[in-house]
């Protein structure tokens, strides 16, 4: 960015670094030395300078010298990745680590900008054919040809990087790029698989990835989709072509064709058990709560495989407000599927909203067995037993809650308040501190603090 130029202060802003090193090299004879200075990106103070010796005929084993001396001087371990990437080959040309660097030098300058990369693409082709195995210079002259839209020009450049330097990722992954905006997606897909590999953690490369699995994911059931009107051209009365049909559509994204799929498989066979089901996720999830039950329902009553059913039939009862029947659809839930987690803790949750205290403690208590490292179980045990009027059973599972997690506010917060109701506010307030220590930023923070003040216990000799 031209406009910050020389400005090291705004320069390690947008880096977000704490230490800026300039670089520099000078030849004599057969011998090149390589200096780096470290500067301070706040004050401009230089902090100290390193300095290195090497051949004109291998100036990279100098470069390479700098950056191990700096990473050990700030005591940085070194991933392999990047050890790698310093021991990469270079140029053992002189003249051609030059004209790269003036290269390098003109994309810096201040001046019009396409002189600028006109000057760079010079100096880079230039540093390529006086060393044709130099990566580097084939890499830079490769992003400006992208650039000038050159795309035949680039895919060479490119080419010729990972040639002399097969573990190049940043020209494997440009290269994919290119070859993505060129719509040949199954070689962008085999460059940028390569590329991955070599840094699985990078985000840039996951996401290029990601686009094309999405591409190729989209065309291959809009292919199945085309296929599937021709049979349904062909049987027009056969169901379950339709709920296939719907299914594809769905994959697609496109929820209203996929209804009226589901609906004409309905018109044919109305028990027909997976587009009843289909049918009723979809107006679930589409906020016709009340519809989607009813189809749901059928899909149970036509003997649907989909044994997840009965818990979206509970969740779908549970946001009406029909606690028992959330319940009874949870209890079945639980039947068919003897671990299923969440369905023992939204039974759980039913039945304590529909007032059935003790089935709620049996649901959270089967929950609490299976997952043995959550807290939240022991929290609703004790509200379980609160509602009961059993303050003693209460705190017990509170106490359990926090020490399943001794960072669980919330089981803090439900000892505090217990003790409150009890009039024991020196160890409520105790309570509650700890609660904030944990989570300062809790929604009853406030209310809590206040409350902390408020049974402060007296100073020495007072009375509250």
């Amino acid at each position: 960015d031209p406009n910050v130029s020389g400005n090291l202060v705004e320069i390690s802003r947008q880096l977000r670094a704490q230490l800026l090193i300039r670089g520099a090299y000078k030849t004599v004879g057969e011998s090149i030395e390589v200096s780096a200075r470290c500067v301070d990106p706040v004050s401009g103070r230089p902090l100290t300078t390193f300095k290195s010796m090497g051949s004109i005929h291998d100036p990279a084993e100098a470069i390479n010298d700098i950056l191990t001396q700096i990473a050990q001087a700030l005591r940085i371990a070194l991933p392999p990745e990047d050890a790698e990437s310093i021991r990469r080959p270079s140029t053992r040309v002189v003249d051609a680590l030059r004209a790269h660097s003036m290269g390098l030098l003109a994309l810096n300058r201040e001046d019009a900008r396409q002189s600028a990369v006109s000057d760079a693409t010079r100096h880079f082709t230039e540093a390529t054919s006086l060393d044709p195995a130099y990566a580097d210079a084939h890499y830079r002259l490769a992003t400006l040809l992208q650039h000038k839209k050159d795309t035949a020009g680039a895919e060479s450049a490119y080419r010729a990087a990972l040639r002399a330097d097969i573990d190049h990722r940043d020209a494997r992954y440009r290269l994919g790029l290119l070859l993505i905006s060129l719509d040949r997606k199954s070689e962008a897909m085999t460059e940028l698989e390569q590329a991955l590999k070599q840094a699985p953690e990078d985000p840039q490369m996951q996401s290029a990835l990601s686009s094309i699995w999405f591409d190729q994911y989209q065309s291959n059931f809009a292919q199945m989709a085309d296929g599937l009107k021709q049979a349904i051209a062909a049987n027009p009365d056969d169901p379950q072509l339709y709920v296939e049909l719907g299914s594809v559509y769905e994959e697609l994204g496109q929820i209203d064709e996929a209804s009226g799929q589901y609906q004409m498989a309905l018109s044919k066979k109305p028990n027909h058990p997976d587009a009843n089901y289909k049918l009723g996720m979809i107006l679930r999830n589409t906020g016709s709560r009340k519809e989607g039950i009813t189809y749901l329902r059928k899909a149970v009553s036509s003997g649907t495989h989909m044994k997840r059913v009965h818990f979206y039939l509970g969740e779908t009862l549970m946001e009406l407000g029909d606690y028992a029947g959330a319940a009874e659809a949870f209890t079945k839930a639980v039947e068919i599927e003897p671990n299923n987690t969440p369905g023992f803790f939204q039974l759980g949750k039913a039945s304590a909203l529909a007032g059935k205290h003790q089935d709620a403690l049996l649901a959270y208590s089967k929950y609490s067995q299976i997952n043995k490292t959550d807290a939240k179980p022991h929290l609703e045990i004790g509200k379980a037993y609160a509602a009961m009027g059993l303050p003693r059973q209460a705190r017990t599972a509170y106490k359990r809650s926090v020490e399943v997690d001794p960072r669980f506010a919330d089981g803090h917060i439900a000892i505090g308040r217990l003790y409150e109701a009890e009039n024991l506010t020196f160890r409520a307030a105790k309570a509650f501190k700890e609660a904030l220590e944990i989570a300062p930023d809790h929604p009853e923070a406030k209310t809590l603090r206040n409350l902390v003040r408020k049974y402060q216990p007296a100073p020495s000799g007072a009375k509250r």
